[in-house]
């Protein structure tokens, strides 16, 4: 696995980044990173395995139609006065600035699928585009803090908001 591996641990954040090459194989590794910190930092099974596979398909899609090394980033932020919810975030970089575009299902097509796959288990994502290229992002909403993994459905998420700025 040639991946550079930056992991921080505090006691109101957790981040993980890695750099990973161009390359077939970027996918794989990306998954294997991705299950070995969450498996240390707690995460459910069912919430590790979502992020594993939208780790992979974020992977593939900066491999296939990105350009440079592939970043990847796994971020857990602590809940906050306006934002009761911890989140946990994926980022997958690359250095084209084409934004990622959302494929629909044709028939028999076995590409396009990565952002529906986003879009589908993630509570919510987006890009962000610059001049020097992209960053694709998902994120999860988490009860409690940081070391509490249980996700919060989006509707709950809402109220809870709602309730804080009452």
């Amino acid at each position: 696995m040639n991946a550079t591996r930056v992991c921080t641990r505090t006691a109101d954040q957790r981040k993980a980044l890695f750099q990973l090459p161009p390359a077939p194989t970027a996918p794989r590794s990306a998954r294997r990173l991705v299950e070995d910190v969450l498996a240390d930092w707690g995460t459910p099974v069912g919430m590790a395995q979502s992020l594993r596979l939208l780790a992979s398909e974020l992977v593939t899609n900066a491999v296939a139609h990105g350009d440079g090394q592939v970043g990847l980033a796994l971020f857990v932020t602590p809940a906050t006065d306006v934002s009761p919810c911890a989140v946990l975030r994926m980022e997958v970089a690359d250095a084209s600035a084409e934004p990622a575009r959302q494929g629909g299902l044709r028939g028999d097509d076995e590409h396009g699928r990565g952002l529906l796959l986003v879009d589908a288990l993630s509570d919510q994502w987006g890009q962000d585009l610059f001049a020097e290229g992209k960053r694709v992002w998902c994120e999860f909403a988490l009860a409690g803090g940081p070391d509490e993994c249980a996700l919060v459905p989006e509707r709950d998420r809402e109220a809870a908001n709602r309730k804080s700025r009452s």
